[in-house]
C-alpha cells in the first residue's frame, strides 16, 4: 500500500496508481509534437583558445554607399540572374571597388575597428572584391562587414564577417524582401531555411555581436531571441536595402533598450537614412541623409554599456508587477 501525505487522508491502492499512470500516458504529448522556437542562436567564440583579449573601447563605422546617376539603382547597377536574384554588373565592379577602398581607408584613419556596408552594395561573387577586402582587413587590423550579397551558387543572401585572419563567420538572410523591378512586384528569389532558423552570435575582441540582414530585424521572434541571449548581445549590425526606413527606425529605437545593445542600420545610399542608435541615457541618434555616400561613427565603451544594462535590468525588475497568491 502507498500512503498519501497526512494521516487523515485515505490510502491509495497500487491499482489506482496504475490507472493514474495509464491516464497520464494517454494524454502525454510527444516531444517532437511540441512547438519549436522559430529561431535559435548559435555562438561562435573567437576568444576561445586564443591569446586575443576583449577590447573595452573601440570605434565602429557605418559606410553608406550605392548611389545611381539615373535615379534607378537596380537597373543601373544590377542584372537579374533569375527571378529575384541579382548580380552586380561587371562594368560597375571598378566603381564599387574604388569607393569601398576609399571608405575603408578613411575609416581606418579615423580609428574605426569595425566597418559595416549596406545589403547588396558589395557583390562578393566577384572574387577580386572578396580578396581585396580580406587583404584590407588584415592590413588595417579591422573587422569588415561588407553588407550582404546574392550568392549565385547557393541562391542565398549571405553576409560575411571578415577579420584580420580572414572570414570569421557568415550569416544567412531568413526573410526575403519584396522587390519592385521593371514594373513588377515580387519576392526576393533567395532560398531560405525551411526549419528552425539559425542566427550566429560572435564572441569577439569587440564584444558580442550579431548580424541581422534587412527585414529579418523586423521579426519580433528574432528580437526576442537576441534579447534573451546569454551572454548578452552588445552590437547588432543590420545591413539593408529598403525604402521603409521609418519602420526600421521605430524597431531600432525600441531594440536599443529592449535588447540593450548598440544598433547599426546600414542602408543603401540611394535611399539612405542609415543610422546608429545607442542605449545610454543620453543617447544620440547619428544618421546619413539619402543620396549621400558617407561614413558615421560611434565610440563604444563596453564596460559602460554593460554597467548600464545591469542597472536597467535592476530598475525594471523593481517595477515588474507582483502577483499575490490567493491560496491559503
Amino acid at each position: 500500500m502507498i500512503s498519501r501525505v497526512g494521516k487523515e487522508r485515505p490510502e491509495i491502492t497500487e491499482e489506482e496508481v496504475k490507472q493514474y499512470t495509464v491516464r497520464a500516458k494517454d494524454i502525454a504529448i510527444p516531444f517532437e509534437a511540441l512547438p519549436k522556437r522559430k529561431y535559435r542562436l548559435r555562438y561562435v567564440n573567437l576568444l576561445k583558445d586564443s591569446s586575443t583579449v576583449e577590447k573595452p573601447n573601440f570605434r565602429v563605422a557605418i559606410a553608406q554607399i550605392g548611389k545611381s546617376t539615373s535615379g534607378d539603382l537596380l537597373h543601373e547597377f544590377y542584372s537579374e540572374q533569375r527571378e529575384g536574384i541579382f548580380l552586380l554588373k561587371k562594368e560597375k565592379v571598378p566603381t564599387v571597388r574604388t569607393r569601398v577602398k576609399e571608405l575603408i581607408a578613411t575609416a581606418n584613419k579615423k580609428g574605426a575597428k569595425i566597418i559595416i556596408f549596406p545589403e547588396l552594395a558589395i557583390d562578393l561573387n566577384y572574387h577580386q572584391l572578396l580578396e581585396e577586402i580580406i587583404e584590407l582587413a588584415n592590413n588595417y587590423k579591422m573587422y569588415i562587414i561588407p553588407g550582404s550579397y546574392h550568392d549565385q551558387e547557393t541562391q542565398r543572401n549571405i553576409s560575411l564577417v571578415i577579420g584580420p585572419s580572414g572570414i570569421l563567420w557568415q550569416q544567412e538572410k531568413h526573410i526575403p524582401a519584396i522587390i519592385h523591378y521593371q514594373g513588377r512586384r515580387f519576392k526576393e528569389g533567395i532560398d531560405v531555411e525551411t526549419g528552425q532558423r539559425e542566427t550566429i552570435v560572435g564572441i569577439t575582441e569587440y564584444g558580442t555581436m550579431a548580424i541581422v540582414i534587412c527585414r529579418d530585424f523586423l521579426d519580433m521572434d528574432l528580437r526576442v531571441e537576441l534579447k534573451n541571449a546569454d551572454p548578452p548581445v552588445d552590437l547588432v549590425f543590420n545591413p539593408a536595402f529598403t525604402p521603409v526606413t521609418e519602420d526600421f527606425k521605430a524597431v531600432h529605437f525600441d531594440a536599443r533598450r529592449s535588447i540593450f545593445a548598440y544598433c547599426f542600420f546600414a542602408n543603401i545610399a540611394e535611399i539612405g537614412n542609415s543610422f546608429i542608435f545607442t542605449p545610454e541615457r543620453e543617447q544620440q541618434e547619428r544618421n546619413i541623409p539619402p543620396k549621400e555616400e558617407s561614413i558615421i561613427y560611434k565610440d563604444v565603451d563596453l564596460f559602460r554599456l554593460r554597467s548600464e544594462r545591469k542597472r536597467w535590468e535592476i530598475e525594471h525588475a523593481k517595477h515588474r508587477p507582483f502577483i499575490q497568491s490567493t491560496r491559503a
